[in-house]
C-alpha cells in the first residue's frame, strides 16, 4: 500500500497490581532459573484511515473447549472493551496448547498518533527444561508452555498490552460487521495478543547498524527462521555481523522472507514474507507478514502492520499458525494443526549423533557434509536452515557410472496415524535426472534392513534453490522407525546422461493434532453433521477425508482449486446415517492449496488442503 507511515518507538512501563486473582495460583520459581531477559520494544498496530469492508471470521475447525487458560488484568477498560477483549482471548485459548495459564496486563492508555495498540511478552527466558533450541529467547508464554511449569515471577504478567485511548471510533462487537468509520476492537486485541505470544522477534536499527538480540548474543526463536530473497539466515554474523551496516540494509530490503517448514506449507510451499520496508519503522519492520502479500480480506491478514476501518480480522490464518507451530507452539484448527515432534536442523560444522551415510556404489565419494558449494559459474549452495548441509555430486560415481549414496537418519520413537517427514532438496534441473528415493525401515539403521521405500522422484531446481518435500508415515503407526535418502541414479557420473549435484538439509517429523471429529467405528448414529479435516496434511499424493451423517443424506463432496474451479467429485450419490471416509488421489493436480466441500441436505462445509510435491 503506497501510504504514509510514522517511525514512532513505543516503550511502555507498568505496574499492576493481580490481588483480584488469587483463585489462579502460580508455582514458586525454583532455585536455579534459567536465563531472562526483558524485552526492550513493543510491537505496534498503525491505523489506515480507509474503509475496507472485510470479514475473516474465527476458525470454524478450532477447539470447542478452552486448550489453554488466559487471566487478563484490565486497567481502564469499559464492560463493552472487555467483552470484546475477551472474545478474542476465547479465539486464542481455543487455537493453542498450554498447561500454564498464560497472564495478560491490558492497559487503555493514549499512545502515539495513528497507533491503535501495541504489545509484547514482558520477559523472554533461553536454555530452560525443554527448550528445543538452544542459545534461544522464548516468549515467556511459550516457554513455559514448553518447560511445562511457571517460569515468571509470581504476580508478573507474561503479556503486556496496550490499546489507544485516543480512538473514539472503536467497534466493540464481536460479529465482525464493522461499520464504516470504525475500527475492530476484536481483530486490534486478536493482533496484539499473538505478538506477546511468540509473533516478535528481535532485529532492530539504531544509528544505521541492524542487531539482534538485544546485546546478548543469543537471536529469539523468531530471528531463527527470518532469511533474506537469497536464502541467507539474517543471524549469520559472517555475512551480516552483529551488529552492522550490512544487516541494516537486509532489513530494509523489502526482501525478508520467514524459512519456517510449517509456515512454508501454509503458504502453499513458499517463504512468507515479512515486512521489510526500505526506511525502518520502529515496532512496524520485521516482526510482522508484508502488508502488500496478505492485504486486506486475504485470510492470513491478521499479523500485517495495519488495519483499516470497516475491517475484520478474527483468525489468526494458517500462515500465522503455521509459524506458531515452528516456534514451538501446538495449535489446533484454523488450518490444521500440526506439532513438530523432530527436527534437525545441522547447526554445527559436525555430523549429530545418529546420522550416517553409506557408500553403496563403492566409488569413494560418499555425500559429503558441507557449509558452501561454490560452481565455476559463481553460483553458491548454502544451507537451507542451519550451517551445513548434505551434498552429492556426479564425481561419486562407479567405474560403472551408478550413484548409489544413502544418508541414514536416527531413530524415530512411537509414530502415530498423521505423521509426516519432510525435508528439502535441490538440484542442477533442467535436462539432469537427479532423484532421490526415501526408504523406512522399521528394525534397524543397517542399510539392507531399508525395505521400504515411500518415494522416488525426480530434485527439482534450478541451481541454488530449495525444494520442500514431505511423506506419509501413518502406515507405521505404532512402530520405532529410521528413515533413509538414496542418491540413486543409473548411467550417472562425469560421462552420463542422468545426473549433476543435488543437496539436502533440514528434516523434520509433524504429528497431526486432531481438529475434528474422528470416524466412529462401533456403528452408533452420528448426532450431527461434521466434515473432517483430512490427513496427511499436507499430503503428496493421496489423503483421507472423513464425513459423518446422523439422516440419510443426499452428499456431494468435491474439490475446488483456489480459484473456485471443480477438480473433483469425490461423491455425489444418496448415503445411509454413519461416518464415512473417502482417499483422494491428488496424482493429476499441482501442488498449491485446495478446498473441499461437503454438502448434504442443508449442510454445507468447506476445508483447506495442501497438495506438496
Amino acid at each position: 500500500m503506497n501510504l504514509f507511515r510514522v517511525a514512532v518507538l513505543v516503550i511502555v512501563c507498568f505496574t499492576s497490581s493481580l490481588a483480584g486473582d488469587d483463585q489462579i495460583v502460580r508455582s514458586p520459581q525454583t532455585s536455579n532459573q534459567p536465563p531472562s531477559i526483558s524485552a526492550q520494544h513493543q510491537a505496534v498496530l498503525r491505523a489506515i484511515n480507509r474503509d475496507m469492508f472485510t470479514y475473516v471470521p474465527a476458525p470454524s475447525t478450532q477447539s470447542s473447549s478452552p486448550l489453554a487458560t488466559f487471566a487478563v488484568t484490565y486497567n481502564g477498560f469499559t464492560p463493552a472493551a472487555q467483552t470484546a477483549f475477551q472474545f478474542a482471548v476465547n479465539i486464542w485459548s481455543a487455537l493453542i496448547v498450554s498447561p500454564v495459564t498464560i497472564r495478560v496486563t491490558a492497559n487503555w492508555v493514549a499512545l502515539g498518533p495513528g497507533i491503535l495498540g501495541s504489545a509484547g511478552a514482558s520477559t523472554a527466558y533461553r536454555d530452560f527444561s525443554g527448550a528445543p533450541q538452544a542459545g534461544t529467547w522464548y516468549a515467556v508464554a511459550l516457554a513455559e508452555k514448553l518447560s511445562g511449569g511457571d517460569l515468571n515471577s509470581t504476580g508478573n504478567p507474561d503479556i503486556n498490552a496496550n490499546f489507544s485511548s485516543a480512538f473514539p471510533n472503536w467497534y466493540f462487537g464481536t460479529d465482525g460487521n464493522t461499520p464504516a468509520g470504525q475500527y475492530d476492537f476484536v481483530s486490534v486485541v486478536l493482533h496484539e495478543l499473538g505478538h506477546g505470544l511468540t509473533f516478535a522477534g528481535s532485529m532492530t536499527i539504531a544509528s544505521g547498524q541492524g542487531s539482534w538480540g538485544q546485546a546478548s548474543g543469543f537471536p529469539f526463536i523468531f530471528d531463527r527462521v527470518a532469511e533474506n530473497g537469497a536464502g541467507q539466515s539474517l543471524i549469520n554474523t559472517g555475512l551480516f555481523p552483529n551488529p552492522s551496516s550490512a544487516l541494516a540494509a537486509q532489513l530494509q530490503s523489502n526482501s525478508v522472507f520467514y524459512n519456517g517448514p510449517q509456515a512454508v506449507a501454509a503458504n502453499g510451499g513458499t517463504r512468507p514474507p515479512l515486512y521489510a520496508p526500505a526506511s525502518w519503522i520502529q515496532g512496524s519492520s520485521y516482526s510482522h507478514l508484508n502488508e502488500s502479500t496478505y492485504p486486506a480480506g486475504n485470510q492470513n491478514s491478521l499479523m500485517t502492520p495495519e488495519i483499516g476501518t470497516a475491517e475484520a480480522i478474527h483468525s489468526p490464518g494458517a500462515v500465522t499458525l503455521g509459524m506458531f507451530r515452528d516456534m514451538g507452539w501446538t495449535t489446533s484448527g484454523g488450518g490444521g494443526g500440526s506439532t513438530i515432534k523432530y527436527e534437525e536442523r545441522f547447526t554445527t560444522t559436525t555430523i549429530p549423533a545418529g546420522w550416517r551415510v553409506v557408500d553403496n556404489d563403492g566409488g569413494g565419494t560418499p555425500l559429503a557434509f558441507r557449509q558452501l558449494i561454490t560452481f565455476q559459474s559463481g553460483d553458491t549452495i548454502r544451507p537451507q536452515a542451519g550451517t551445513s548441509f548434505w551434498f552429492g555430486s556426479f564425481n561419486g560415481a562407479n567405474a560403472s557410472g551408478r550413484i548409489d549414496e544413502w544418508l541414514i537418519g536416527p531413530r524415530i520413537n512411537n509414530i502415530i496415524a498423521g505423521d509426516s517427514l519432510y525435508f528439502y532438496a535441490g538440484a542442477i534441473g533442467g535436462l539432469y535426472a537427479d532423484s532421490l528415493r526415501v526408504f523406512i525401515s522399521t528394525t534397524d539403521s543397517n542399510r539392507t534392513s531399508f525395505t521400504n521405500q515411500i518415494a522416488y522422484f525426480k530434485v527439482a531446481g534450478p541451481i541454488s534453490s530449495w525444494h520442500l518435500y514431505g511423506f506419509n508415515l501413518s502406515p507405521y503407526a505404532g512402530s520405532h522407525i529410521f528413515f533413509a535418502v538414496n542418491y540413486f541414479i543409473v548411467d550417472g557420473g562425469p560421462l552420463g546422461t542422468n545426473s549433476d549435484n543435488v543437496w539436502i538439509d533440514h528434516f523434520i517429523i509433524t504429528t497431526d493434532v486432531p481438529t475434528s471429529v474422528e470416524d466412529r467405528t462401533n456403528g452408533e448414529r452420528p448426532s450431527s453433521f461434521a466434515l473432517s479435516q483430512n490427513y496427511p496434511n499436507p499430503f503428496n499424493p493421496s489423503t483421507t477425508i472423513g464425513y459423518q451423517l446422523p439422516t440419510a443424506s443426499l452428499v456431494s463432496l468435491k474439490m475446488f482449486d483456489v480459484l473456485g474451479r471443480e477438480t473433483a467429485t469425490l461423491v455425489n450419490e444418496a448415503k445411509e446415517s454413519g461416518s464415512y471416509t473417502v482417499t483422494f488421489d491428488a496424482s493429476n493436480l499441482t501442488s498449491g492449496v485446495y478446498y473441499y466441500r461437503l454438502s448434504a441436505g442443508t449442510f454445507t462445509e468447506t476445508k483447506k488442503l495442501l497438495l506438496l510435491k
